[in-house]
């Protein structure tokens, strides 16, 4: 895992934010929610392999704004943690907890913006402790990771989400899908 991805994730939010135009004052919408998660994670080490999938929960706060006034197009950035049940594969057991800073881009699927489209791009920080056959281990590192994912507005300033991510990560496949619930104040 490497820190320096911290850096490239926070120049990305800030080009997601320079997109909207300083000349225009331009609404900023702020949301927070929870959601489920499941989560699958393949490490293959060469030495050997784990897998597992398990359930887990997250919470998360951000922000979006239009392209423009006249754009239904919009960016967003968002700060999210993520708690994942243990993972257990062959007598190993993996405990990880994560925080994510995402930059998101919203393209209206209907006229009216009730459904839309979300393209996701940012970085994971997780904390992982890798516990077997009387060995521990520790290890902290922040990765990329890119998703995608669907929302409806069910009410006003309410919507539901369903997302995926993933996290690159040289031996490690992390596979994150969500159900989301937003609400915006």
């Amino acid at each position: 895992m490497r820190k320096s991805h911290v850096m490239a994730g926070a120049l990305g939010a800030a080009m997601c934010l320079a997109g909207a135009p300083a000349a225009q004052a331009v609404d900023i919408n702020w949301y927070g929610g929870l959601g489920g998660t499941f989560t699958n994670i393949d490490i293959d080490t060469g030495g050997g392999s784990f897998s597992d999938s398990v359930a887990g929960g997250t919470v998360f706060v951000g922000m979006e704004t239009r392209a423009s006034r006249s754009s239904d197009f919009s960016f967003g950035l968002e700060i999210a943690a993520d708690y994942f049940d243990e993972f257990e594969d062959s007598g190993v057991s993996l405990d990880l907890i994560s925080a994510s800073i995402l930059t998101k881009a919203f393209l209206p699927v209907t006229s009216t913006g009730a459904v839309r489209v979300m393209g996701q791009l940012g970085t994971m920080t997780s904390s992982v402790e890798a516990k077997g056959a009387g060995a521990k281990a520790d290890d902290t590192g922040t990765d990329f990771l890119i998703g995608t994912g669907l929302d409806v507005r069910v009410a006003p300033g309410v919507r539901l989400g369903l997302d995926y991510r993933y996290v690159f990560e040289s031996d490690v496949d992390i596979h994150i899908t969500g159900l989301r619930a937003l609400y915006y104040f």
